[in-house]
């Protein structure tokens, strides 16, 4: 198993990518899920209040996480009750929720029962990413599932350190561009609708893609409520597009390509089986369109998961995602602090070991070329 430092420099190269927020932290996830071997990671986007503006899940768990979240009015009044806002307004960086979580009472409360006691979490140990202000501009949940270990000193150390890496992640210079995507799916999801954008069934991660497709937040409780029973004006025009298809008319086809802060979102509209007593050029009143979605990373998120799986070091493996994205050796040697002839060493080693012939050859491997 990898040691932690490699973890640590693998979430400091993701921090320093560039990527879309929601992106990186998605990935963040990931990697601290591998080094700390937690069940549950969360991350909440916070307005200048501290109020939760967006998030990202590993689940979306509405009606759960807002009473976490601190939503209803009831709960923030009540001290017993760990919302998040009073998670952010103690002031720490790390830890702020274990009080709260340690109570006497603290099984008697709607969020243990609500958000705690049914996803089976024993404990959570919060990070209020804080920038150099002090202003808190997220909070990352790292939790836990009931039948593991409490949390050692060493992981409580990790936990804090992660602090610098996601803010760098979430307010970098480039946090909030979207670069060349890949073009291969990372999720899809579709809608059957009818006619007049009622949507009559759900399957896949449709809701989540339509909400980013739109950019509508995800915050907890509002993505859900957000769509309703009808598609968002976006989707509704595609669908327009595709009616007028089957009627004969000139229209564009239905088919858009949005970049996103959540990666790069096409969507297609498919006309389903009509009712053969319709006549000719009519919609029927059984006439139903599946709308597609499918979310496309960006390039950088494929070729970090891509290099994460070659048997390359550390230092290697960040040298070669720097490439393999265009980075030209002066400015990656530059980025990891190294000299051009120490470059040309962690290189050659990266070819050797993956067997390819060059720079163009390791991002050709990397980028799925």
């Amino acid at each position: 198993m990898s040691s932690p430092h490699v973890h640590m420099k693998q979430l400091r190269l993701i921090a320093a990518l560039g990527l879309p927020a929601h992106q990186s932290i998605g990935l963040m996830a990931a990697q601290i899920e591998r080094m700390i071997g937690c069940a549950f990671v969360n991350f909440f986007w916070l307005d200048p209040q501290g109020r939760p503006a967006d998030a990202w899940m590993r689940d979306i768990i509405p009606s759960a996480m807002d009473a976490f979240v601190g939503q209803h009015a009831a709960l923030e009044r009540d001290p017993r009750e760990p919302t998040l806002d009073k998670l952010v307004a103690a002031g720490l960086r790390v830890g702020a929720g274990e009080a709260l979580y340690g109570a006497a009472e603290f099984t008697r409360t709607v969020v243990y029962n609500e958000v705690f006691r049914p996803y089976r979490i024993a404990g959570s140990i919060d990070v209020v990413v804080r920038d150099p202000s002090g202003a808190a501009r997220g909070v990352l949940m790292v939790n836990r599932a009931a039948s593991a270990c409490g949390w050692s000193l060493r992981e409580r150390a990790l936990i804090g350190a992660l602090h610098d890496h996601v803010l760098a992640a979430i307010t970098g210079p480039l946090a909030q561009s979207v670069g060349d995507c890949s073009a291969a799916a990372e999720e899809s999801g579709s809608f059957l609708a009818d006619a007049a954008g009622r949507i009559e069934y759900v399957a896949g991660s449709a809701i989540a893609l339509a909400a980013q497709h739109a950019g509508i937040p995800i915050a907890p409780g509002r993505m859900l409520g957000a769509l309703g029973h009808q598609l968002t004006p976006a989707l509704h025009a595609l669908l327009d597009r595709a009616i007028a298809i089957t009627r004969g008319r000139p229209a564009p086809p239905p088919f858009d390509l949005r970049r996103t802060p959540h990666g790069e979102i096409a969507v297609r509209v498919v006309p389903c089986q009509r009712s053969h007593a319709a006549p000719v050029g009519e919609d029927s009143g059984d006439a139903r369109y599946m709308i597609c979605l499918e979310r496309r990373p960006p390039l950088a998120a494929v070729v970090l998961r891509r290099a994460a799986a070659l048997p390359l070091s550390a230092r290697e493996r960040e040298l070669a995602v720097l490439l393999a994205l265009g980075h030209p050796p002066a400015d990656a040697a530059e980025r990891m602090g190294i000299s051009l002839a120490t470059l040309r060493t962690y290189a050659k080693s990266a070819y050797a070991r993956t067997g390819v012939n060059g720079r163009e050859g390791l991002a050709a491997l990397l980028r799925g070329n």
